[in-house]
């Protein structure tokens, strides 16, 4: 595990409360902390973890520690970040985002997957308005963020299909039933990771507060059945 040596402040997007820091392996992450909610926290972990499993273009992504002596020596304001186990991801160096006229230069079976995970995972977050994805300045491949409001209990599949920034890529999977069987197989596979995937989670995480009372219960349970592929 990895152990945060130094907590260098607020990323650009303050409202989600993401903390960039350094390692002591001398590299720099992005940390979603106490102040991010256990829920985003598992959600985080559990998309990561399938995102890798489908192959998808995804952040190398790590627990951390914050150490108790670290956390007290913060200044108030970041004492919200809390201490302990925490989800991080390696920064992305020199990152832009992608927006609607640059979706093109995205491959199109790929653009299908990521579409077909969010809807598997009930991710509305990735839309025409907040894309959640960066081009790496390297080599113009993309890179998908932020899954903490994934497992949406308010999930809409209209709503998500008229807005998700890859929704025109849609019939990929849902007219051509040779590439609807290779994804459901793909989905099947990654779907028998999930137990082993919510073992790892850190114990701290199954609640909500650091009294370890109320209880984080996130639903995660999703299925690519013939009630999955309905809505086309």
């Amino acid at each position: 595990m990895i152990t945060i040596s130094e907590v260098i402040g607020l990323t650009d997007q303050g409202k989600s409360h993401v903390y960039l820091c350094r390692g002591t392996d001398d590299r720099l992450y992005y940390v979603k902390g106490l102040c991010c909610g256990r829920d985003s926290q598992v959600a985080e972990w559990v998309c990561a973890h399938l995102a890798r499993e489908l192959q998808l273009p995804f952040p190398e992504f790590h627990l951390v520690d914050i150490p108790e002596e670290l956390y007290e020596m913060l200044p108030a304001q970041q004492k919200e970040i809390g201490c302990g186990i925490a989800f991080a991801t390696v920064e992305v160096r020199s990152p832009r985002w992608l927006d609607n006229p640059t979706t093109h230069q995205v491959d199109p079976s790929l653009a299908a997957k990521v579409l077909l995970f969010d809807y598997w995972i009930q991710n509305m977050d990735r839309s025409t308005v907040n894309t959640n994805v960066l081009i790496k300045a390297e080599d113009q491949s993309i890179v998908l963020i932020d899954h903490n409001l994934a497992f949406d209990s308010e999930f809409d599949a209209g709503v998500f299909f008229s807005l998700h920034i890859f929704h025109s890529h849609r019939s990929y999977w849902t007219q051509d039933l040779v590439n609807r069987t290779e994804l459901s197989a793909l989905l099947d596979r990654a779907q028998s990771k999930l137990d082993d995937i919510l073992e790892g989670v850190p114990e701290a995480w199954n609640w909500k507060n650091i009294e370890r009372d109320l209880p984080a219960n996130l639903d995660t349970g999703r299925h690519s059945s013939p009630e999955f592929w309905r809505h086309e």
